[in-house]
């Protein structure tokens, strides 16, 4: 435990710039990285959470701000393997990646890996992946990004390859209904193949071996739904 509960620092914070809420949520934010660093998780959630809130409140669900403080949010609940509360909270984070000025395929793909991951946890469980509402953010910043024209027009490489592949991954997962989502997998799964047909990387193959397997997946979910229809 670092040797203050309630740091002096913060205090200062409040009794000379109580108005300052911004600063105060940063720091707020960096205490809580402390605390995370050295797993204090109890310390570490009070400060994150006082620190998401005023950034909810001040700047909004939409800033970059507020995004990176729900993925230091989601990385905590990670830590505490909360993984329903995580996805939730990286999907916030997401969805300030998908809105915000410049999309960054970097940061798309390493909340992508931690979505991913946190799903295949809560996999092993009882309930159905669809059913858990923690995965609607998610959900609404992967269909926001097929409506934005700036996402056809990110240069056509691996890197970008593999995070279409794994955010068609994402819906096949969690098979929401509707087709609509079905449209969406198949939409980002088949821009993978494209650019992955095309690369000339050294891993490429292997991704598009993966990709091509969830589009054969696809085409017989689609092919059942069709002659479940007739």
């Amino acid at each position: 435990m670092l040797p203050w509960s309630r740091p002096e620092a913060l205090l200062q914070l409040r009794a000379v710039e109580p108005h300052e809420q911004i600063l105060r949520a940063k720091v707020l934010s960096n205490l809580g990285q402390c605390f995370l660093a050295t797993e204090e998780y109890e310390e570490a959630e009070k400060h994150y959470s006082e620190a998401y809130d005023l950034f909810a409140s001040t700047v909004g669900k939409r800033s970059p701000l507020f995004g990176m403080q729900a993925w230091a949010c989601g990385n905590l609940r990670m830590a505490q393997r909360h993984f329903a509360d995580a996805a939730f909270l990286l999907g916030e984070a997401l969805y300030v990646e998908v809105v915000k000025d410049g999309l960054s395929v970097s940061e798309m793909a390493k909340l992508m890996d931690q979505i991913l991951h946190c799903m295949d946890q809560l996999r092993s469980g009882d309930e159905a992946l669809h059913t858990i509402a923690n995965l609607e953010p998610v959900k609404r910043a992967l269909n926001d990004l097929i409506e934005d024209p700036r996402w056809d027009e990110l240069d056509e490489t691996l890197d970008l390859a593999v995070l279409s592949h794994k955010m068609a991954l994402v819906y096949v997962a969690a098979r929401w209904p509707g087709g609509c989502e079905e449209q969406a997998a198949s939409y980002f799964n088949a821009r993978a193949v494209a650019v992955l047909k095309q690369s000339d990387a050294s891993e490429a193959r292997q991704w598009l071996l993966q990709a091509q397997a969830i589009q054969s997946i696809q085409s017989a979910v689609l092919g059942h739904a069709r002659t479940g229809q007739q």
